[in-house]
């Protein structure tokens, strides 16, 4: 009797042992999936964030194109003008230089003024900030940009390049990869009438 109680359990330990091994066969096959299901939605969001970047990028692009003489974007390497329209009429637009001053830079501008008309004081708005590189998140990059507002009360003279001096502060050479300014004009005087 001593052997049957013996040979029950022993049937009933391998039997365990037998069960047992199914459910680890079960439960590695279940993580096995699981780990399948992971890589897959690791592929996707990988995909949708490579998308995303292309997007954004393209949201830029669309920005800058929107209307192509609101804006001016300059560049302080490179010589050349842009033209930039206002509520009042169009200039040209050009940096002369740019140099190092207190924690910033002192541009100075060079602003076109092709018409006939003497236009008395005008605003300026600034964006700078560095450059955009593909890849990067267009709300973080938007974000770091800085802005500025001036008035200024100087006539731009016509026919001629009206030198206009303007700080953009703090700035770093790295931060003025990205320099856009709009115009707005306040005060037109035409002589005659």
């Amino acid at each position: 009797m001593r052997w049957f109680g013996l040979f029950v359990l022993t049937l009933g330990i391998m039997l365990f042992l037998f069960l047992g091994c199914e459910n680890y066969k079960d439960e590695k096959f279940k993580v096995e999936q699981i780990k399948n299901k992971v890589e897959q939605i690791k592929n996707k969001v990988e995909g949708m964030e490579n998308t995303i970047s292309e997007l954004e990028t393209r949201v830029v692009e669309l920005e800058l194109s929107k209307n192509i003489y609101e804006d001016a974007f300059l560049n302080v390497s490179v010589k050349g003008y842009q033209r930039i329209d206002t509520n009042c009429g169009f200039f040209l637009i050009s940096i002369k230089e740019a140099t190092p001053y207190l924690d910033g830079y002192k541009i100075i501008l060079n602003i076109g003024n092709p018409s006939t008309i003497v236009y008395s004081g005008f605003t300026l708005k600034v964006k700078w900030g560095k450059r955009f590189e593909k890849g990067e998140k267009y709300a973080d990059w938007s974000k770091s940009l800085k802005e500025k507002e001036e008035k200024f009360t100087q006539e731009l003279r016509p026919g001629v390049w009206n030198k206009i001096e303007l700080v953009l502060s703090p700035a770093k050479p790295e931060q003025l990869g990205y320099l856009k300014i709009s115009m707005k004009t306040d005060v037109v005087k035409l002589s005659g009438g």
